[in-house]
């Protein structure tokens, strides 16, 4: 049972999605979405691949957790720079991306993800993922309502978190919460909606919510005399409506989300009011806009039911004067994968892409012409020769569908290597018009990079126009690459390690004249690598073309092709205790998966007993193979060990592979927990003559229960004497607690103790409370068990 199904259970009551024939992964009926589950372990195996270039960021609990440490899950960022950068290139613009605030918005979580995957699968191979993370911090937030999405993932859908407490009992199922998307504090105090089971209830105080305390905290800060600090994003503006930000604000904020219609908005969006920002918010959004098939707009002035109040968007420009906007993509009445893969994720990515490069000074540069494109020729040149830069410059690049912004012809573009024009250490090189003059909206340019007094290895190559107005532009990079003349190119050679669709690649390439520097591995899949020896995951079954590029220490290099074909495999689900394990043929091997709580401890994993020789490997997020592990026991015969102090919650990946053919073998897990404790404060009506039952979900006990378990009941009844009280285990045994005892007592608040020994501690355990006499009702308020 998953650790979310009972707050779901509990809570859910429409089917939304079908799951596809054989769909193993993703949200049902969507398999293209990864889910909660899925991308937290995507995210955090990036950052053990690549901890230079991502860290996650536990920002706190949930709803759930904040009430039950065993369920829901924590709030969680992933910064992403390349921190070698942080020295030679300080005060890095910090660019915010936030998505599934709405629950039933399906896609804007894995287009997040994705795009973080695209930075750093692509750094070192493409220059613009290059240039990004080693000029830019990117903070990445793609589930700002973990709890509520956990629903999707189950085939359910909701548009709010699960706090059940707000709506005491008057909301059924899908309905209670808040919808966090509206309880962010700027703009709450002119609410729309106000009902409690409405979709979109706000909450009953603003940043009420666990979810909007932790986001509002890390973005925006705590408060002081002097404004917000501590934030992702710094304070350059006073909460007074009518306030400016300076226009050269450095930072940005996106937030994404989905709808009926594809839109990129700007503040505010509870009033037809221009934010005092308005002109360059909206100069921008129609520069983000242009790269995608919707429209900008001020979201109250043409979608008033739509904007309502309290949203994050405008929080943080309110409190902060940070450049922010909402990206919404038209898919929320028919979430589709076709549409996904052909029309959101290409927009997205084009959409995040463009909008980080305004980071610097997105009021300021947006106003600009765009740099569309640079390229180097060659791309590879020997010490001495001169290298060409051709780039695009285009002012005209406005989504102009709700009003015209004016562009002009371009009167100058620049090209800065090894720098930016924000942080350079050297002149910028004056580019010059190919045909001649510079005339005309959009224009090529063109430029020569004389090579003699650079360093052998690679350079970057940063373009910016500026048109005849004189506002400086969005700026664009390319890189090139100096070798020595003479030298011979390194011998180019890999081989892999296939666990399913996951794969270690080992480079094996040599250099007869000097040494290999470094790599660039091309997937086959659309991602790259520049780790020496990469690991990878595909997204399913199928064959691969795969391309490593070496370079020695004089910036020669060879490629080598070589196609690999990978099958999906689904591992055993294991629960704590032992298992016997099939016997498995030489050079094969067994995989297995074991979920870990948040809060566990000693995590142990053991094989024991049988015949053959067999290995242990143990890997958190994926399966594990010989050089991608986090613990590895390989002793003659089946008897290995390996263990984790101190786990991360998640699915840990269990391999043995048979050195020789293995039988009889059995795989032992466990791990220790606080003691358990889980409570359901979803109150129920207690009728006349009639029996309510109310279940909690007790995940990865163990064992048997203790012979002291102890029970708290709160009722509200006006005459207790009427009641018969049970708790039922997960095996189905009663225990009683109270028989028609207290005569014409009115409520029942107690701790019970009860020796429930027989059962097993792991699974549904229930409140059985039976009416048996008419007259007099109440409700069952909330119960809590502990171990």
């Amino acid at each position: 049972m998953n650790r979310y199904a009972f707050g779901c259970l509990a809570l859910c009551g429409l089917l939304l999605l079908p799951t596809l024939p054989a769909q193993a992964k993703g949200v049902p009926g969507l398999a293209c979405l990864r889910t909660v589950d899925e991308t937290y372990d995507s995210l955090d195996r990036l950052a053990r691949d690549n901890p230079t270039l991502i860290t996650g960021i536990n920002l706190g609990p949930g709803f759930e957790r904040s009430r039950n440490p065993y369920l829901g899950y924590a709030m969680r960022a992933w910064k992403l720079t390349n921190t070698a950068t942080d020295a030679t290139t300080p005060g890095k613009p910090d660019i915010v991306i936030v998505g599934g605030l709405r629950p039933d918005a399906p896609s804007p979580p894995e287009s997040i993800t994705r795009f973080g995957e695209w930075l750093v699968g692509r750094y070192g191979a493409d220059a613009d993922a290059t240039w990004l993370l080693d000029n830019f911090r990117f903070h990445l937030i793609p589930l700002g309502n973990p709890d509520g999405r956990k629903h999707l993932d189950l085939g359910f859908s909701r548009a709010k978190n699960t706090n059940f407490l707000v709506s005491d009992g008057q909301c059924q199922s899908l309905n209670v919460g808040v919808s966090v998307d509206h309880n962010f504090a700027y703009t709450w105090d002119t609410p729309r909606f106000s009902e409690v089971c409405d979709h979109l209830f706000k909450g009953h105080s603003p940043t009420s919510e666990p979810e909007t305390n932790r986001l509002f905290g890390y973005v925006v800060g705590v408060p002081n005399i002097f404004g917000y600090q501590d934030g992702v994003l710094s304070d350059r503006r006073n909460d007074n409506r009518s306030n400016a930000a300076p226009a050269d604000y450095k930072g940005l904020f996106i937030e994404m989300t989905s709808s009926n219609r594809t839109t990129t908005s700007w503040p505010w969006s509870n009033s037809t009011d221009p934010a005092p920002n308005g002109n360059a918010l909206r100069t921008l959004a129609r520069r983000v806009s242009w790269h995608t098939s919707g429209s900008p707009e001020q979201l109250y002035v043409t979608s008033p039911v739509e904007s309502e109040t309290g949203h994050l968007f405008d929080t943080v420009y309110g409190h902060l004067g940070a450049p922010s906007l909402r990206l919404t993509w038209n898919e929320i009445l028919a979430p589709d994968c076709a549409v996904f893969e052909r029309t959101i994720w290409p927009e997205s990515l084009a959409t995040l892409r463009y909008a980080a490069r305004t980071a610097a000074a997105p009021y300021l540069l947006a106003s600009g012409p765009n740099t569309l494109f640079t390229e180097a020729t060659p791309a590879v040149v020997p010490l001495g020769t001169p290298v060409t830069i051709t780039a695009t410059i285009d002012d005209s690049h406005f989504n102009q569908r709700l009003g015209a912004e004016p562009f002009q012809p371009i009167r100058a573009a620049l090209a800065y290597v090894d720098g930016t024009p924000w942080h350079s250490t050297g002149a910028p090189i004056s580019l010059v018009p190919a045909d001649g003059v510079f005339d005309s909206p959009s224009e090529v340019v063109r430029g020569t990079i004389n090579t003699l007094d650079l360093a052998v290895g690679v350079h970057s190559i940063t373009v910016q126009g500026i048109d005849s107005s004189g506002r400086a532009g969005t700026p664009r990079s390319t890189q090139f690459r100096i070798t020595i003349p003479g030298n011979q190119p390194p011998a180019v050679n890999f081989r892999t390690q296939q666990i399913g669709t996951s794969v270690s690649f080992v480079d094996e390439s040599s250099d007869t004249d000097g040494v290999v520097m470094t790599r660039l591995w091309d997937f086959g899949d659309g991602t790259k690598s520049g780790a020496t020896h990469p690991s990878h995951t595909y997204p399913r079954s199928g064959t691969y073309r795969v391309t490593l590029t070496a370079f020695d220490n004089r910036s020669a290099s060879r490629t080598i092709e070589r196609d690999i074909t990978v099958a999906d495999v689904t591992p055993a689900y294991l629960f704590p205790g032992s298992v016997s394990i099939p016997a498995v043929a030489a050079g094969s091997h067994y995989l297995a998966m074991i979920y870990v709580p948040a809060g566990a401890r000693d995590l142990t994993i053991r094989t024991t007993g049988g015949t053959g020789d067999a290995d242990l490997l143990v890997r958190y997020g994926a399966p594990p193979t010989q050089r991608m592990h986090d613990c590895a026991s390989a002793t003659l015969g089946s008897t290995e060990s390996c263990a984790v102090a101190v786990p991360y919650a998640g699915s840990y990946y269990i391999l043995v592979p048979a050195n020789s053919a293995i039988s009889g073998t059995q795989l032992s897990t466990n791990f220790t927990l606080a003691a358990p404790f889980v409570e359901n404060n979803n109150w129920q009506s207690i009728e006349d003559l009639r029996t309510t039952e109310s279940t909690v979900y007790l995940p990865n006990f163990a064992g048997k229960a203790p012979d002291k378990v102890y029970v708290q009941v709160d009722i509200q009844h006006t005459y207790v004497g009427d009641l018969a009280i049970d708790l039922i285990a997960p095996d189905g045994r009663q225990y009683s607690l109270w028989r028609n005892e207290g005569g014409d007592t009115e409520d029942l608040r107690r701790l019970f103790t009860v020796d429930a020994s027989a059962s097993g501690g792991m699974g549904f355990w229930a409140l059985r409370v039976k009416d048996k006499y008419a007259g007099d009702v109440g409700r069952l308020t909330s119960w809590s068990l502990r171990f």
